[in-house]
């Protein structure tokens, strides 16, 4: 059976620079909610219509990679953010056939760009941040 790599807690550094700590009751309650996949088919979809401050809200569910974020401060995060319940990041998961990255981080990436409880499974990277430049 593959190993899940369960996202609870976040704190990613790297020559990217630092994505910050995120937990449940985090988000500021500024911008829109996206949800996944009510509005949005697949993650990726939502965070390309995403824009500066707004929650990507994904329902529990298996889902698709790779991710990529880039260019806009988003939250991308599953139902533990809004909850806090614990289940929700066992039910939430994002994985990848093969050896690529699940999620990927561009450098361009937002300063308050977070992620927040999600399971990340297979790939050869669960979370890649790339680039120069602060996040």
């Amino acid at each position: 059976m593959p190993q899940a790599r369960t996202i609870l807690w976040v704190l990613f550094v790297s020559t990217c620079g630092v994505l910050a700590a995120a937990r449940a009751g985090d988000g500021d309650g500024k911008g829109a909610v996206l949800e996944v996949p009510r509005e949005h088919k697949t993650i990726q979809k939502a965070i390309d219509a995403a824009k500066d401050g707004d929650t990507v809200l994904i329902a529990p569910g298996t889902y698709s990679g790779p991710v990529r974020l880039k260019r806009k401060s988003i939250i991308l995060a599953s139902h533990f953010l809004t909850t806090g319940q614990k289940k929700h990041i066992e039910e939430t998961i994002i994985q990848r056939e093969g050896s690529g990255t699940v999620i990927e981080v561009a450098g361009a990436a937002g300063a308050k760009t977070r992620i927040v409880g999600l399971t990340i499974r297979n790939g050869g990277n669960g979370i890649l941040c790339t680039g120069k430049g602060v996040l």
